[in-house]
């Protein structure tokens, strides 16, 4: 079953925005840094990006109530105000997330599929319309 949750990006504010939703509707929040995970070869990052929210997730009642976000490092599109919000989609398998990058990507990768801390499958990418597009299997890792 494919799930939907709101993702937005932020300035160097999401930890203060989930913190304020927190406040706001309650539920249990996860948190991961930048510093948590490596540098990509050849790309290192600044100690300011290491800082910044690279996963953050607020339960509202269950996976299907989400509020799902993260910061924009400088190594990322820059962040304007209509591109901060993405469509995410929870998904039954990592096949499926790589069948819905290969459709959906219309040429600009932000994240192609991989294994990350949060995700046994994970990508991110733009359609060809400029949509924002988080696809993510958590198997085990959810």
């Amino acid at each position: 079953m494919t799930t939907v949750a709101p993702y937005m990006t932020f300035s160097g504010t999401c930890e203060e925005a989930f913190t304020y939703y927190k406040s706001v509707f309650g539920g249990e929040m996860l948190m991961l840094r930048f510093d948590q995970f490596g540098d990509e070869p050849g790309n290192p990052m600044s100690e300011q990006d290491k800082q910044l929210i690279a996963f953050a997730s607020l339960d509202l009642g269950g996976p299907e109530q989400q509020l799902r976000g993260d910061d924009a490092p400088s190594f990322m599109p820059p962040l304007t105000q209509g591109n901060n919000a993405k469509v995410m989609l929870d998904v039954d398998s990592p096949a499926e997330v790589d069948r819905l990058f290969a459709a959906l990507n219309g040429g600009h990768t932000m994240m192609g599929p991989q294994d990350t801390e949060w995700a046994e499958r994970f990508a991110m990418c733009a359609d060809q319309f400029g949509v924002q597009w988080v696809l993510n299997f958590a198997g085990n890792k959810g």
